[in-house]
């Protein structure tokens, strides 16, 4: 198989996942309760806080070599920046809709992941001795995974307050779409990283 062809599965695998788990909405009721919206919120919050700090706060902080006994300030500076954001977004959402706002912080959290994998792929075009194809594939694999439960996490909800289930997948997916366009975005960069 040609390069191209593992580039454009490695940029579209986190889509995959995102799409798997938006997916559920078939397999469920449209009584998906409070109780049950409330755990997956909950969930949810786990793995990205879980996610956020072992996958990318610890390896920044690690990263930082130069800062010395400061190599926490960059990603601290970077949460903060992050946190921001979405506070900004949160704030200009009306306020009686917080599934828009679940919907955009997802959304928001996946262009960073995508641009992870652009970077990757834009390397390996590159041949710059930078991650090999199965480690990048890993890397997409990985995103791919952890993007399952964020598919669910947008289209579940939307389900129970009465969407039509193919509404709430593509929904659901569409908040994943996010990454590979982002990727996409990386491409060209890669004569620069050669």
């Amino acid at each position: 198989m040609t390069l191209f062809f593992w580039t454009a599965l490695g940029l579209l695998l986190p889509l995959f996942g995102t799409a798997a788990g938006a997916a559920a909405v078939f397999f469920c009721k449209r009584g998906f309760g409070a109780r049950k919206s409330a755990a997956l919120d909950g969930m949810a919050a786990g793995v990205m806080t879980a996610a956020a700090v072992f996958s990318l706060l610890l390896p920044a902080i690690e990263g930082a070599e130069g800062w010395g006994a400061f190599a926490f300030l960059p990603a601290t500076a970077g949460l903060l920046l992050g946190g921001g954001v979405l506070r900004l977004c949160h704030a200009a959402l009306p306020k009686k809709d917080g599934r828009m706002a679940a919907i955009t912080a997802v959304t928001l959290h996946n262009l960073p992941e995508g641009l992870a994998v652009g970077v990757l792929f834009s390397a390996l075009l590159a041949g710059d001795g930078g991650a090999p194809l199965p480690a990048a594939l890993a890397i997409s694999l990985g995103i791919a995974i952890q993007n399952v439960p964020e598919g669910a996490i947008v289209s579940l909800p939307l389900r129970s307050m009465g969407r039509r289930p193919l509404s709430a997948f593509l929904l659901g997916t569409a908040s994943g779409a996010v990454e590979p366009l982002a990727a996409l975005l990386t491409l060209p960069l890669a004569p620069l990283v050669g």
